[in-house]
């Protein structure tokens, strides 16, 4: 079955592109990092139940992501 598709702008949500604005358009693809990849170190595997106990408390104070991202 074939459509007009007449109703798309309804189902659309658009970003303005405010200050800072966002980088022009390069054509070059992003660049992969191995380290963003990588398992965490020991130091960092030590901070890890820590955080994860940090972030549980936020989250019982009703802290959400929207709210954060918000303030």
């Amino acid at each position: 079955m074939f459509s007009s598709n007449s109703g798309w702008k309804e189902q659309w949500w658009y970003v303005g592109d405010y200050e800072p604005k966002l980088p022009e358009w390069t054509g070059v693809a992003p660049v992969d990092f191995p380290e963003w990849k990588s398992l965490p170190t020991i130091a960092e595997n030590v901070q890890i139940p820590e955080l994860l106990s940090r972030i549980a408390r936020l989250k019982q104070e009703g802290v959400t992501g929207a709210s954060v991202v918000y303030a």
